[in-house]
């Protein structure tokens, strides 16, 4: 049989180690057999997707209405694994590298709604650049680098964190580096165990373990946290993230743990997230008011912790940060608090000391440029009242009252400080013309730079004149600040039907909380929402949200209203979520082990079949996360990550992110194959995993996913067909036939011919023959004839009469005589006469000659 030769345009959008993912047009050529093996071959990251697909369930994956539809978004859409420049920060490179997995970017013909994020190891964000460059604060806080002032989800248990063995908060993002030299570089960040992307859909997807952030502790962590990040076009970025608790009390792994092995462990209290903005980019905080068209909002910004926190129900479903406004209220001392007890002092310039033989009224002070990280001053007021209360990170105005000259300062440290040795009062200040960005220390303080940014000062505030303060007028209207918008959704009650019984796993509306750290050099303005749900072992809980960049505080509420309906949450027990087989299976040598998927047979000495979601296990309860984790040359497989872990007997200390006691550089690696019943896969606990093994055998399964693959119809094929199954049909054929057949006949035929027949008939004939003849005959005649004879006869007859015979009779004569005689003679005899006489007879005579 002659194979015919088809051209297929190759479009590269799989993941690679590093390199920005952008499609190719390159074209090769291959034959039919060829090309339907490659189709069936699995992707390299098959066992990535199933995992990364299952485990968010139909609720969090679904988008019914196509809202976010990546294939009509608008600009255009990058991902890399590389990290590059701009770093950061210059002077945290190496920390950044260890820190960094994936960059995503969105590029929009409106700069405002252009976006670029950098997701570290934990698989939260760290960076968000937008129209007015990096949103996150400068994470310069000693031990604190990238594992607090980030976008993350925090668990915690209450009852522990506040019992005998300390905190128990377990972050996404990583550890404090406050266990030295145990956390010392190489940094820790939680690790990730899976990741995915998709160029085309525009998409990547992880997972990572989290971490106990207070450390050293006594606790173990049993939190695996997902993240789905969308690019939805026009600016609007969807974010998706979940938690599911594994920490199951009767696993073998839970032995010298200071919990009993009888107390679950319950997440009850969650920030979900953990959000915040640069208070020197985003200024002002506008919280939406189900009540009202009005924001609630304040100037100054309340210090975190201030304020009552408030229950999102009451909002419209939105928050936003606006670029800086010029509603601004009177300015009364201090400035960020209320102080009833203030009195100010008389803000007259005094003599501070002489430079260049003329007296002057500020000096630089070198002391608290180090401490702040920008150029202070020390200025003598011609004062006898002390008044010390700060104002950090506030943005005044001082305005010379006889010349109307002004300068601007950014931070306030005292306003009257009393300097007994000099017998002065000082007001210490950070002019806005000594704000760098790069750090310095003791030894690289420019002092040259100093003395200018005092003599600026001095020149608007000479010895002797008088300054009123006031707020700083940014003077950029409402319609002009750049809004960053983050669409939460209400608030809804949580139950779940179990058994016929409708069971709450909710413990209380969730609650904003936000407010300024209170730190210049931290510039931190924290949005934190908390979640109260019962995350009980073996749940999971997620939700789906919007971050959404534009202009103009009118118009970006409105956006921001659009999505609010798209706003969900979901909570799954023990095997809601669906489900993919994973069988772990060891090759004959007995060194490595591959796995199958979806039940696909792959020879091997061993086998442990678990799946690719948690299930119920009889006899401990639910299955569990297994994991291959690498520590310098050693290798282990199971479900118990501190495997490599020390464990100090004495203090009961665990230290999840040290795996070589003698070389605390060496950090465990860690990768996610499945989840499996505690103890069944106690074979393979040495073995390595082997990408290649098994994959070769890995075939498409027999029952479709319970979750589309598609969510929207795309107006491009991907760059390899899936696995899965669409429920809405293409806008435009895909150039490559589909691996599956589909559930449905499709409403139009395909431009190519299928590699496979469908199990259900086509409600109208195709416009080119199939490769193999269809198990079902069609309801009407085909346009064109077959140029392979079907297996069983068609009910009907042909319009142009086969090539070649039939295996068996016709049911009905054709109208016109067949090219060749059938090897088999007819039921019936025919209506016209043959050209070529038949080889058998026929059992009744034909009634023409």
């Amino acid at each position: 049989m002659r194979l015919s030769t088809v051209s297929i345009p190759v479009l590269f959008a799989a993941v690679p180690s590093n390199g920005i993912i952008r499609v190719s047009d390159a074209t090769i050529n291959i034959d039919a057999e060829e090309q339907k093996r490659l189709l069936q071959a699995p992707s390299p990251s098959l066992l990535e997707e199933i995992l990364l697909t299952d485990i968010f369930g139909d609720e969090l994956l679904d988008d019914p209405n196509c809202v976010c539809n990546p294939s009509s978004a608008s600009g255009t859409f990058d991902y890399t694994f590389t990290l590059s420049p701009p770093y950061f920060d210059d002077q945290y490179i190496p920390q950044e590298q260890l820190l960094f997995l994936a960059q995503m970017e969105h590029i929009d013909d409106d700069p405002s709604k252009s976006w670029k994020i950098r997701i570290g190891t934990g698989g939260n964000i760290y960076s968000y650049v937008g129209p007015l460059g990096e949103t996150m604060p400068p994470n310069r806080k000693a031990e604190n680098y990238m594992v607090d002032e980030v976008w993350q989800n925090v668990a915690v248990n209450s009852a522990l964190n506040n019992g005998e063995h300390g905190p128990y908060f377990i972050h996404q993002a990583g550890i404090y580096q406050k266990d030295s030299p145990r956390s010392d570089m190489p940094y820790f960040f939680s690790p990730n165990v899976v990741h995915w992307c998709d160029g085309a859909g525009r998409e990547c997807r992880f997972a990572s373990w989290g971490q106990h952030a207070h450390v050293p502790t006594k606790y173990v962590s049993k939190a695996l946290y997902i993240n789905r990040y969308r690019d939805c076009g026009d600016g609007v970025l969807e974010a998706t993230t979940g938690i599911h608790n594994f920490d199951n009390n009767m696993a073998s792994d839970v032995a010298d743990y200071v919990i009993e092995n009888d107390t679950p462990v319950r997440f009850n209290y969650m920030s979900f997230p953990w959000f915040g903005v640069n208070n020197k980019v985003y200024r002002d905080v506008l919280i939406s008011d189900s009540t009202s068209d009005e924001y609630i909002t304040k100037w100054p910004n309340p210090f975190f912790g201030a304020d009552p926190l408030k229950e999102l129900r009451t909002t419209k479903g939105y928050s936003m940060f606006a670029e800086f406004r010029r509603e601004r209220s009177e300015f009364v001392l201090p400035g960020t608090i209320v102080d009833p007890a203030a009195v100010q002092p008389d803000f007259i310039m005094g003599v501070v000391g002489q430079r260049n033989g003329q007296d002057v009224s500020c000096l630089p002070f070198k002391f608290h440029s180090v401490n702040y990280q920008t150029y202070m001053l020390r200025c003598r007021l011609d004062t006898t009242i002390k008044y010390t209360k700060p104002c950090r990170g506030c943005d005044l105005t001082l305005t010379n009252t006889r010349t109307q000259q002004s300068i601007d300062v950014i931070n306030v440290e005292h306003w009257s400080w009393y300097n007994s040795g000099l017998d002065m009062y000082e007001l210490y200040i950070a002019p806005k013309s000594g704000q760098v960005s790069n750090r310095f220390t003791w030894t690289t303080y420019d002092a040259t730079f100093a003395e200018e940014v005092a003599a600026g000062v001095n020149a608007v505030l000479a010895v002797g004149d008088e300054f009123v303060v006031s707020w700083t007028d940014s003077g950029i209207e409402d319609d002009e600040n750049h809004v960053l918008a983050f669409v939460h959704g209400n608030d809804p009650e949580i139950t779940y039907a179990q058994n016929g019984e409708l069971e709450q796993y909710w413990g209380g509306w969730a609650k904003l909380h936000y407010g300024d750290a209170n730190s210049f050099e931290r510039k931190f303005m924290v949005f934190n929402e908390v979640q109260y749900i019962w995350m009980d072992p073996g749940a999971t809980f997620g939700r789906k949200q919007y971050i959404i960049t534009g202009k103009n505080i009118s118009d970006a509420g409105l956006t921001a209203q659009s999505w609010v309906n798209e706003a969900i949450q979901d909570f799954s027990q023990i095997g809601d979520l669906p489900s993919t087989q994973i069988d772990v299976v060891m090759n004959q040598a007995g060194t490595h082990y591959g796995v199958a998927l979806g039940g696909n047979e792959c020879t091997g000495s061993a086998v442990c079949t678990g799946s690719s979601t948690p299930r119920y296990d009889p006899v401990k309860k639910f299955t569990i996360p297994h994991f291959e984790i690498i520590c310098g040359n050693q290798v282990y497989f199971g479900p118990d990550l501190y495997h490599f872990a020390p464990y100090d007997t004495t203090t009961e200390y665990q230290y999840s992110y040290v795996c070589d006691e003698s070389d605390y550089t060496i950090r465990p690696q860690i990768r996610l194959i499945g989840y499996f019943p505690d103890g069944d896969c106690s074979a393979f606990e040495s073995l390595s995993f082997d990408d290649s093994y098994c994959s070769s055998e890995v075939t498409p399964s027999d029952v479709p996913s319970l979750s589309p693959h598609s969510l929207c119809p795309v107006s491009s094929p991907t760059s390899s067909p899936t696995s899965l199954l669409t429920e809405k049909q293409s806008p435009n054929p895909s150039s490559l036939p589909s691996i599956e057949h589909s559930t449905y006949p499709s409403p139009k035929p395909t431009l190519t011919s299928s590699l496979l027949p469908t199990i259900v008939h086509s409600t109208s004939p195709s416009a080119s023959s199939s490769f193999l003849p269809s198990k079902v005959h069609s309801e009407q005649p085909s346009l064109t004839p077959t140029n392979v004879h079907s297996t069983s006869p068609t009910s009907s007859f042909s319009i142009v009469p086969s090539a070649e015979h039939s295996t068996g009779p016709s049911f009905n004569p054709t109208a016109t005589p067949s090219f060749t005689p059938s090897k088999q003679h007819s039921i019936g005899p025919t209506s016209s006469v043959s050209s070529i006489p038949s080889v058998k007879e026929t059992s009744n005579p034909t009634s023409m000659l």
